[in-house]
């Protein structure tokens, strides 16, 4: 199977990587494609942790998990990822990323590099051994490129021994393509 872009790349390790009754977390709700698709995975018996800054993004993620009786599986989180810990426990399946910015929302309010690493970090911690974490980076405007270049960088320099981490990109795609990056916790 060939994934297009990073989306159906995160989708793709998260369906070998989710069972039923899982953990996740929806780092980056936006409009709530992820936290469905997540909430799907999980079943009835798992639980979906769906973070956003914005209560836009909440009430968009609300709105989607209703229509499809989803939000029965899902712990909608108006907070930032960084601060996941206060949240869950873990152990956790399944860490999702897509960085940018909302879709059709203030084009002021991005995520950001130093909060995108610490809940990185956050996420590392909660992770099973041999859990995932997923992330669609966006580089195509300067507020992107910024916080791209920086979680690219903190991601290549985590020791091997802590998390495995796989870097992809389309190379002759127009428009900037985002990039994906696949962290998977070290066994043991």
């Amino acid at each position: 199977m060939f994934c297009h872009n990073a989306v159906a790349l995160s989708h793709f390790y998260a369906e070998n990587t989710v069972k039923k009754g899982g953990v996740c977390i929806d780092a980056t709700a936006g409009n709530g494609n992820d936290t469905a698709f997540l909430a799907r995975l999980v079943g009835e018996e798992g639980m979906v942790y769906a973070f956003d800054v914005q209560q836009a993004a909440i009430d968009a993620t609300r709105a989607r998990l209703e229509e499809q009786d989803l939000l029965g599986r899902v712990r909608l989180i108006l907070d930032s990822h960084a601060n996941a810990a206060a949240y869950i426990e873990g152990p956790v399946d399944l860490m999702m990323f897509n960085l940018g910015r909302l879709p059709g929302s203030d084009h002021a309010v991005y995520t950001e590099a130093q909060s995108t690493i610490a809940a990185i970090e956050v996420g590392l911690t909660l992770l099973r051994p041999g859990g995932l974490i997923c992330l669609s980076a966006y580089w195509g405007d300067p507020v992107c490129l910024a916080e791209y270049r920086a979680v690219a960088a903190y991601i290549a320099a985590i020791p091997p021994r802590r998390a495995e981490a796989l870097f992809h990109e389309f190379v002759n795609e127009p428009n900037c393509p985002p990039a994906f990056f696949a962290l998977c916790r070290a066994e043991g």
